[in-house]
């Protein structure tokens, strides 16, 4: 008998059709808003200029947030795509939900309990660059009336991709590893991946002059531009059915780091970040190195800037604003420091988990600024009450402020957990996790290679006084990293499948 993985495979060398529903449900929900949710991926709050960041990054969102809610301590739900976006769709932490590893599926219980399943009198649709929010995508897909594949937005995207469509998260890993030039020269077949460089470089051929460091790329599914992927947004902000949930996730500024050429060296300004030590995780980057990699980023930032500033002009031209809630964020950030590089280690220090969080209400004319820290389970609770739904008891997250109480408790327990090594189902023997109760968030690490024989090892940082993390507390404050530690160990051990050393 055929399992699941294995039907979809033979189904997809069938003739492929457009995975979505066509756009005709009418819905009449009287007073419900509209709700757009946009997330630029792997976008950190420390290099953003709207929260303080020196770099000129992100002006027009700065201009966004005048007429909107300025979330300044918002943590995100894990330091790399699944747990945070499973965290942001379910209002659960990773250990409930348990998409802690990479290209992993929430539990089943989760294919109903997300917030497409909970705004099931809305008209929902959904698209995403990354493959690890696609693998979300296909649990959830009893949920939407539109499901836009990724590489139908592309400039081009590998034939794979079209000869499996149903199964895009592992034919396009697999296409990647085992034909790409980039990855493996020397490959199994003699033809396939001489057709498949060529055609990509003749893609980026043509578009080198407004791309001098290589276009934007999903490596292994294609290639894209931010432009066509907002032009379809716009379109369709203005042809589906109202009310309308419509979740776009947007690769950009993850790596490659590749800005549109008026953006290119615009940031070669000698700016040095503070030189931070070594870390448990170090990868070996040199400082210029470092630099180099988050003067790109920055600048790919501010590309992204950009292209935001043309939809939310366009949104105001369109009214858009009057009758739809806008929620701007992000999954995770970057790192740029202690000789790290992007997201690629399993820590949790600041850079990787303060994210953006800005929301515009319906109608909303001036800016809030709230300092409160608050979570990415919070969104989908606060969307809810905002827009007159029930709150599921199941709801790990607090409604925020202003739309639920105007001083919640600063001692609130944020969790996450990385154990992205492993798979489901499988014993968990060694993982990072973290708890932040405002203003310390301790850090825990257990069993990793790196740690050379040492079973476990813990950092505390006081957030608040020391938001750059340079002095770890865990010995001056022992006995308040043993009452974190026992917190987190306790939440921990609720997913039964996650052993510590004794």
């Amino acid at each position: 008998m055929l399992d699941r993985r294995q039907f979809i495979k033979l189904a997809s060398l069938l003739p492929a059709t457009r995975f979505f529903a066509s756009p005709t449900r009418s819905l009449q929900i009287p007073g419900a808003n509209n709700i757009l949710i946009i997330l630029f991926d792997a976008l950190s709050a420390r290099n953003v200029s709207l929260y303080g960041y020196p770099r000129e990054t992100m002006p027009n969102l700065a201009r966004f947030a005048e007429q909107a809610t300025v979330y300044h301590n918002h943590i995100a739900g894990g330091n790399f795509t699944s747990p945070g976006t499973a965290s942001l769709l379910t209002g659960t932490y990773s250990f409930t939900h348990k998409a802690f590893h990479n290209y992993s599926e929430v539990k089943p219980e989760f294919v109903q309990k997300n917030i497409f399943g909970l705004f099931d009198q809305y008209y929902r649709l959904v698209y995403s660059q990354n493959p690890l929010v696609e693998v979300l995508f296909n649990q959830f897909q009893d949920n939407f009336e539109l499901y836009k594949l990724s590489h139908e937005l592309f400039i081009s995207s590998s034939f794979i991709t079209h000869l499996f469509p149903g199964d895009e998260d592992i034919s396009t890993l697999s296409w990647y590893q085992w034909n790409s030039k980039e990855a493996n020269p020397v490959t199994g077949s003699l033809f396939m991946p001489d057709l498949e460089y060529y055609l990509r470089k003749s893609i980026t051929e043509s578009y080198a002059d407004q791309f001098p460091r290589g276009l934007p790329e999903v490596r292994g599914v294609g290639y894209y531009l931010i432009e066509l992927t907002l032009d379809w947004v716009m379109r369709s902000l203005l042809e589906v059915p109202k009310p309308h949930l419509f979740y776009i996730h947007l690769l950009p500024p993850h790596s490659p780091y590749r800005a549109r050429s008026e953006f290119v060296d615009t940031l070669d300004d000698g700016w040095m970040p503070p030189q931070k030590p070594n870390h448990l995780f170090s990868m070996g980057i040199d400082p210029e190195n470092m630099y180099e990699n988050r003067r790109f980023y920055d600048e790919y930032i501010q590309y992204v800037d950009a292209e935001f500033g043309r939809l939310n002009n366009w949104m105001e031209d369109n009214g858009i604003f009057e009758d739809t809630w806008v929620v701007f964020t992000s999954d995770h950030g970057e790192i740029f420091e202690r000789a790290m590089v992007r997201h690629a280690k399993p820590t949790f220090l600041h850079p990787l988990v303060h994210i953006p969080l800005l929301i515009r209400s319906p109608g909303q004319t001036q800016r809030l600024d709230i300092h409160q820290p608050t979570n990415a389970v919070d969104v989908l609770p606060t969307l809810l009450q905002a827009n007159k739904q029930p709150l599921p008891n199941w709801l790990e997250g607090e409604v925020l402020p202003p739309y639920g109480s105007q001083n919640p408790s600063l001692d609130r327990a944020f969790l996450a957990f990385d154990g992205r090594e492993f798979y489901s189902g499988e014993k968990v023997t060694k993982g990072t996790a973290m708890i932040l109760r405002w203003p310390y968030k301790l850090t825990y690490y257990w069993r990793h290679q790196v740690m050379k024989g040492n079973p476990e090892y813990i950092e505390l940082f006081d957030i608040h006084t020391d938001p750059e993390e340079l002095c770890n507390l865990s010995t001056e404050r022992r006995q308040l990293s043993l009452e974190l530690l026992a917190e987190l160990k306790e939440h921990i051990k609720k997913s039964g499948q996650i052993t510590f050393p004794k």
